[in-house]
Parts: C-alpha cells; structure tokens; sequence
C-alpha cells in the first residue's frame, strides 16, 4: 500500500523565520520530598537549567530550496490495522529516522502528506548531552509555523525530556516536521525522530502532546478524574494541577488504570522550573500512590510502557487518571461497631464493648474518623486520607492459628474525614464464655486497630465481642 511517502528537505534558498528565547544559563534547586506506593520520586537538588547565550529574541533565518530526497517508501513504513471495537476503519503508521545536527541553527526538514482525519504524532530524541539543545517544529507549505515543542535542555542523571508534537489534519495537505538546533550539535551523536500516523483519528482528547497543551486540572477536595487514549507508542498526554500551600494539600494521590490488556502506561510528575520557559524536570514516575510536594504548578505526562516493537496497535488503552488531595491528618478515632445486632454488653469480665453475633455474612463496619488541628485550633476532618484496619481475633491468636487470627481492609476517607471500614471476619472460635443467670455465651475477644496509611503513628485501638454461640441452661 503507497500512502505515505518520507522525505528530507535541505539545502538553501527559500527563508522561514523562528522566535528563538534562550538566554542564559542557571542553576535550580528543588526541595527533596517522599513517596509511598509504586511512585518513585527524586526531587534532585541543584537541578542545572541549560538557557543559551548565543540565541536572542530576534527571529533566527532559515532557509531551504525544497530539494526532497526521499528516505522511505509507504512499504517500509510499518502498518497495522486499527478495525477494531475501538477505533473503526482506522490505520497507524509509525517508523522512525535518525541524524545529526552538526551546529546551532542547524536544521532538517522532513515533509509528509496527510489527509483530512489524520492524527500526526512525532516524537525527537535529542542526544545524551547536556550541551546540546534540540527543538521540533511543524510547518505548513508556505513555511509558517503550525506547531512547536521547545524544551530548555534541563540535565540531572536522566535523559533531557523529549520534544513531541501532534497535529490533527482538517484536509489534505502537506507539512513539515523540522529538526532545529537551538544550541550546538553534534557530528556523532544522532537524534532520534519517531513518527506515527493515525488515519480516520476519534480521540476528542488531542492534541496534548507537550506541557505547552497541558490540560489544566483543577482539583477539590474530592479529587477529578480524567480518561484518555495512548494512541500510538509515541503518544503522550499532558496534564497540570496546582498545589496550594494549605493542610487540605499535604499530599497528592495519584492513581492511573488502564482497560488494555496488552499495552500499559504509567505517569510521570514535571516540575516547570522556570516560569517564562519550559524547562521540565522529570521528579516523580509510577503506576500511583502520595507524594508531598511544595505549593507550586506540577505537570503530569501519560506515556506508553511500550515500545514501538511490542506496542499492540489492536489493542488501545483507555486510561482513567485520577488526581486527589490528601489532608493533613493528626488524629484517628474509632467512633463505633455495628454488626449483626450489635449492643453494648456490660456484664462481660474483659470489659464494656459491642457486641456483634456471628451471622453469614460475618461482616464488621468499623466507623471512625480521621482530623487535624488547624492554625486556629479548629479540629477539622481530615479529607481524602487512606485508613488501613486489622481485626485480631486473640483466641486464634492464643491458639497459633494466624491464618483465623487476622483479617484486614482499608479505605478512603470521605471529604469531613468520616470513614467506615468494613472487614469480613472468619469464623469464631468460642474460646470465651460467660454465664449469665438463665443462660452462656461463648464469645471471642476480637481487637480493632486502625491507622492512618501515610503516617502509621497516627492509629486507634478498640475491642468487640464476637458472639458464637448462646444456649439457655
């Protein structure tokens, strides 16, 4: 199938002008924090920021004759089918060229034919130096610039963030995707430039390929989701949220699921670290959990975990990403039981505790709540923090028997702090009994302990009776 032809534009005669903003260079230091979970952070101090001095504010010239050689043919493009329940009568194409740029205002131009429908993803890997600054560009035919993806090169001990752009065709046209060097280059070291097209493209989500198209998040205190799609192997979703400097904002909780089978993806936390440029430092990656982070802006990426040779193209991901803030929290009570016709027993010798019957289904409802103090003194529910509870039967315990012993559960507690945690518990044992006047109860001690996840410090102790059984003598 001839659809798509990839060629390389060089050379010199027609001019195209580019705003170029590089000016200094300067180092940033980020505040460490911590992480729980499967989200590996590293907030790394004394992050370097490379801005270049030799780029001004005046328009830097390009130039180019239109002298294509062709690099690819659509047989050497990989294809793959997309008719699935998904995406309708829908085809990706996706490849990659590698090459280099040997100074700064070095360039090369890449045109490609789209149609009306068409989703066009590239994605350039710039080299692995600290001094060499990449961006990529999209033009139309008469050489105006459609799209840009102009990164600062931010260096730690991970690669510089890729450039990436993505372009939604509304007719049949030709574009360019140019490879521009903004600060020096390289004559052994190669760039990377992906591409992918999807024809007969659906997601209303697109394009959101750089932190420039970010979309803003703006949170509550009951958290937002989104979903999206990775479309191709090279797609990648961005999103921002704000951390106000408020208890209400002692962590953030993120969580992303996946409906794919076959293809995954996982987050990845950017710090901007200078306001009028995008310098991005890559401070976090995982599948979710809490992170602390300073008051600020924060950017979070969706990419594939696929590569181009296992991306299974039948098979897209819908994601849900979900984003919560997680309050401060201080204080965790235990306010009641409830059960199978649970009562206040007053008359037991180990004390007055609840009393629940052994019923199928044996469940217990724990229900507490989780505080803080804030700079008034006011106690105030603690939103959104996750609660983890165990029940210790102390009979099976006495008796050596963990696997009857202990049963756990957790749960996210609601936006005033309540929470109500239930637990299904095994059978009782009986080990206890007590003779009332007119009959006997055998019961089980049973231990309740529920403690705030993040800071297990924070925890409550209660007891309740199990009933097992009681017979009239």
């Amino acid at each position: 199938m001839k659809r798509k032809i990839l060629a390389i534009l060089i050379s010199s005669m027609l001019t195209v002008s580019i705003a170029q903003n590089c000016v200094f260079a300067k180092e940033y230091n980020v505040k460490e924090s911590i992480s729980v979970d499967d989200i590996e952070i590293d907030l790394s101090d004394n992050a370097k920021i490379i801005l270049r001095d030799n780029c001004s504010e005046e328009e830097t010239v390009v130039k180019s004759n239109r002298s294509e050689i062709a690099m690819y043919t659509a047989d050497e493009i990989q294809v793959a089918s997309l008719e699935n329940d998904k995406i309708s009568n829908s085809e990706l194409y996706y490849g990659s060229v590698s090459g280099y740029l040997s100074h700064t205002n070095d360039y090369v131009m890449y045109p490609i034919s789209v149609s009306a429908g068409d989703y066009l993803q590239s994605r350039l890997i710039l080299p692995n130096d600290s001094q060499i600054d990449y961006d990529l560009l999209l033009f139309d035919t008469s050489l105006s610039l459609i799209k840009s993806s102009d990164y600062v090169t931010c260096t730690s001990d991970k690669r510089t963030l890729d450039e990436s752009v993505g372009y939604l065709a509304t007719s049949d046209e030709k574009i360019y995707i140019c490879v521009y060097s903004v600060g020096n280059g390289s004559t052994t070291e190669a760039y990377t430039l992906d591409y992918s097209l999807t024809t007969n493209f659906t997601d209303n989500g697109e394009p959101n390929e750089n932190a420039k198209e970010s979309v803003q998040l703006d949170l509550n205190t009951s958290g937002i989701t989104v979903s999206g799609k990775i479309n191709s192997p090279i797609d990648n979703d961005w999103y921002s949220f704000n951390v106000i400097d408020s208890p209400e904002y002692d962590k953030i909780r993120l969580n992303i699921t996946s409906d794919s089978e076959s293809n995954d993806c996982r987050i990845e936390i950017y710090k901007n670290l200078i306001s009028d440029y995008c310098a991005m430092l890559m401070i976090g990656s995982g599948n979710g959990g809490e992170i602390s982070l300073p008051s600020g802006k924060y950017y979070i990426r969706i990419v594939s975990t696929n590569s181009s040779n296992n991306f299974n193209a039948v098979d897209i991901p819908t994601y849900d990403l979900i984003v919560t803030p997680v309050s401060r929290v201080e204080d965790v009570e235990i306010n009641y039981f409830e059960g199978y016709c649970g009562h206040i027993v007053y008359d037991y010798p180990e004390g007055d505790y609840y009393r629940i019957e052994e019923k199928k289904p044996n469940v217990i409802a724990i229900h507490g709540r989780a505080t803080y103090t804030d700079d008034n003194g006011i106690k105030k529910g603690a939103a959104n923090v996750n609660i983890y509870g165990e029940v210790i039967n102390k009979q099976w315990e006495a008796n050596r028997r963990p696997d009857m012993a202990y049963t756990d559960g957790s749960v996210i507690a609601d936006s005033n702090g309540f929470f109500t945690l239930r637990i299904n518990l095994k059978s009782g044992l009986g080990g206890l009994y007590y003779s009332a006047p007119v009959s006997v109860h055998h019961y089980d001690l049973m231990e309740v302990n529920v403690t705030a996840i993040n800071n297990e410090n924070i925890t409550d102790r209660d007891y309740f009776y199990l009933l097992k059984s009681s017979y009239i003598y």
